[in-house]
């Protein structure tokens, strides 16, 4: 799978220690403002991105389609099953204001 013109938005991974490989049946679910589903791609051990991942059997990852918003608050929700037992994790972050210095200055919202 080639990238979009114009690239892709951020990456969230959730990587298993050594002992608990071989996560199935995941999702991985981010929301904005913990209600609208951010539209991306999975990879995971049973479907990874790219060929070059296969053998990554304890990472599960999201790569949204499009850049995430500034100052936005987001949720991200994870299932699988992991060693054969129910997985489920959830934890929220906030982006920060991308202004690095290049450029012109940018309105603030």
């Amino acid at each position: 799978m080639a990238p979009p013109p114009g690239g892709v938005g951020e990456t969230i991974t959730l990587t298993f220690p050594p002992n608990m490989r071989g996560a199935k049946d995941a999702k991985i679910e981010v929301l904005e403002n913990g209600k609208d589903a951010v539209d991306g791609w999975t990879s995971d051990p049973e479907h990874p991105a790219s060929a070059m991942f296969k053998d990554n059997m304890n990472t599960i990852c999201f790569i949204a389609k499009t850049v995430m918003k500034e100052q936005a608050s987001y949720t991200v929700r994870v299932t699988a099953t992991v060693g054969g037992k129910p997985f489920a994790h959830q934890w929220s972050f906030k982006t920060g204001n991308a202004d690095f210095g290049f450029g012109p200055p940018r309105p603030r919202r």
